[in-house]
Protein backbone atom coordinates (compact mmCIF):
# COMPACT_ATOMS: atom_id res chain seq x y z
CA UNK A 1 0.00 0.00 0.00
CA UNK A 2 1.72 3.46 -0.88
CA UNK A 3 0.72 6.19 1.29
CA UNK A 4 -0.38 9.61 0.13
CA UNK A 5 1.81 12.41 0.67
CA UNK A 6 1.20 16.08 1.23
CA UNK A 7 3.45 18.83 0.89
CA UNK A 8 3.02 22.43 1.40
CA UNK A 9 5.19 25.51 1.89
CA UNK A 10 7.50 27.49 -0.57
CA UNK A 11 8.32 26.78 -3.90
CA UNK A 12 12.21 25.55 -2.91
CA UNK A 13 10.96 24.01 0.40
CA UNK A 14 9.00 21.68 -1.39
CA UNK A 15 11.38 21.13 -4.20
CA UNK A 16 13.73 19.71 -1.46
CA UNK A 17 11.11 17.75 0.16
CA UNK A 18 9.53 15.77 -2.85
CA UNK A 19 13.01 15.24 -4.55
CA UNK A 20 14.02 13.26 -0.80
CA UNK A 21 11.04 11.30 -1.24
CA UNK A 22 10.97 10.08 -4.90
CA UNK A 23 15.03 9.72 -4.17
CA UNK A 24 13.65 7.15 -1.03
CA UNK A 25 11.49 5.45 -3.99
CA UNK A 26 8.32 7.17 -3.49
CA UNK A 27 5.99 7.67 -6.84
CA UNK A 28 4.78 10.96 -7.72
CA UNK A 29 1.25 9.87 -8.27
CA UNK A 30 1.63 9.50 -4.30
CA UNK A 31 2.75 12.97 -3.76
CA UNK A 32 0.53 15.71 -3.66
CA UNK A 33 2.01 19.37 -3.60
CA UNK A 34 0.96 22.83 -2.66
CA UNK A 35 3.31 25.74 -3.57
CA UNK A 36 3.31 29.42 -2.35
CA UNK A 37 5.75 32.38 -2.81
CA UNK A 38 7.22 33.86 -5.88
CA UNK A 39 7.48 31.90 -8.73
CA UNK A 40 11.01 30.77 -10.55
CA UNK A 41 12.18 33.52 -13.10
Amino acid sequence: MNPLIYVCGSTDFVETVTAGLFARGYSPPCVRTERFGRPKI
